[in-house]
């Protein structure tokens, strides 16, 4: 083998080992990447159940503010009527 070939060769192999690496490096990004993508997606699955719970509370929270404004007009109407009745 010539000084050539045996340089040829070298070059050759040194390259195809960089392309190894490249390719496991590129893999163990790629995993990196699909676990980030599960945890982001865990993360909005639970983001959505939260804004339901909020939802849901401030739906309640709407309820109850309507009945005791209902219950405050009530008892605002009936203390107008007893204060009419006194004055008379």
């Amino acid at each position: 083998m010539s000084c050539r070939q045996a340089a040829e060769r070298f070059e050759h192999e040194a390259t195809s080992k960089s392309v190894a690496f490249n390719v496991q490096e590129a893999a163990v990004r790629t995993t990196q990447v699909a676990a980030s993508a599960g945890e982001v997606t865990n993360r909005a699955i639970e983001t959505g159940g939260t804004s339901m719970q909020v939802l849901m509370s401030a739906e309640l929270l709407s309820e109850k503010s309507s009945r005791l404004k209902h219950e405050l007009g009530s008892f605002v109407a009936g203390f107008k009527l007893l204060r009419l009745a006194c004055q008379r």
